[in-house]
């Protein structure tokens, strides 16, 4: 794989949270997610996805999903994109890949 690093984790829970906590690192510089930075996630979601955002001390905003779908809405993400937004979370719900 040519990796010099990598990390085990016991769920995909833990895998959510180590992601969203590397984002935050200084090594990113001015790209790095901070404190207060929104991240987007879809209102049906599972509660493992917005726990790193809390944890993190970032801010979640919530989009509807398209009910046929269950991926989320574009409009609504479009909508919710504002100048504190540092990232989009997409997930996968009972199976449904989002996109």
């Amino acid at each position: 794989m040519g990796a010099e690093y990598a990390f085990l984790v016991n769920s995909g829970s833990s895998a959510n949270l180590v992601a969203l906590s590397a984002l935050m690192s200084p090594l990113l510089g001015e790209r790095r997610l901070k404190a207060g930075d929104e991240v987007i996630s879809v209102a049906a979601g599972f509660p493992t996805t917005l726990n790193p955002v809390i944890q993190n001390a970032l801010i979640p905003v919530f989009v509807d999903v398209d009910i046929g779908t269950y991926n989320i809405d574009v409009k609504e993400l479009e909508r919710a994109i504002g100048p504190k937004t540092g990232r989009y979370s997409s997930r996968i719900l009972s199976g449904t890949p989002t996109t």
